[in-house]
């Protein structure tokens, strides 16, 4: 079953936004596993979390994360829906696809 287990906040300058989530009381844990560095904002848990990175011209906005099972499945449900993903990231285990509103939902294949 799917599940939305984060966000992803686009910011301009992610030191900053972390600094101001640190000044409401929230501990930032700064990390990379593949690709950008971005920063966990918490306290988070095993279900949902919320992660800083910094904008750039590909990734203007913030993406709801969403774990799927069979990412592959869901690929082909999209398609078939008219639905084209616009980014493929870490070997076809994340995928950015906009919702009917263009909102990015980030998708994300499950262990």
């Amino acid at each position: 079953m799917p599940t939305i287990i984060g966000v992803v906040r686009r910011v301009r300058d992610r030191e900053e936004s972390c600094k101001f989530y640190e000044i409401l009381g929230l501990n930032i844990n700064t990390h990379s596993h593949g690709g950008p560095v971005h920063s966990e904002i918490g306290p988070s848990s095993r279900e949902f979390v919320v992660e800083a990175y910094k904008q750039s011209e590909r990734f203007t906005g913030d993406a709801l994360m969403v774990e799927i099972e069979n990412l592959k499945s869901t690929l082909l449900k999209l398609l078939r829906a008219g639905i084209t993903p616009w980014v493929v990231l870490e070997e076809d285990k994340i995928v950015y696809v906009k919702d009917p509103d263009g909102a990015d939902v980030m998708l994300i294949q499950s262990k």
